[in-house]
């Protein structure tokens, strides 16, 4: 599963036991829905603990498992609200154009965003 800003899509990656080293990953997008028509995602914790269900603006849904469901979580369920530089502080303005600056010249500028505590 990828989620960005404005997507999630689900891609399956096919794997080859023998030389899943050697060859590139080449993943196929298999389904793609706009975040928008996301409405909310729920964990379940059924026998396994790692199932969660995705709720669309249209009342559909759909159950789907994961063995790191807190990575999807992370973007889709628990959105984290993203901080605008001119907000934060100086001292950590200065910490994140650092930290941006030891990048290389192809990353994309870094998001910030608020914990849950604050």
């Amino acid at each position: 599963m990828i989620v960005t800003d404005h997507r999630l899509v689900v891609v399956g990656l096919p794997f080859n036991e023998r030389r899943f080293r050697e060859l590139p990953v080449e993943d196929e997008v298999l389904w793609e829905v706009p975040r928008s028509d996301v409405q909310r995602v729920e964990r379940q914790d059924f026998k396994s603990g790692e199932d969660f269900r995705i709720v669309f603006t249209d009342g559909s849904w759909c159950r789907l498992h994961s063995r790191w469901r807190e990575f999807p979580m992370r973007h889709l369920a628990d959105r984290p609200d993203i901080e605008p530089s001119d907000s934060l502080s100086p001292a950590l303005r200065e910490a994140v154009e650092t930290f941006a600056a030891d990048r290389g010249p192809d990353a994309l500028p870094p998001l910030v965003v608020r914990n849950a505590c604050g």
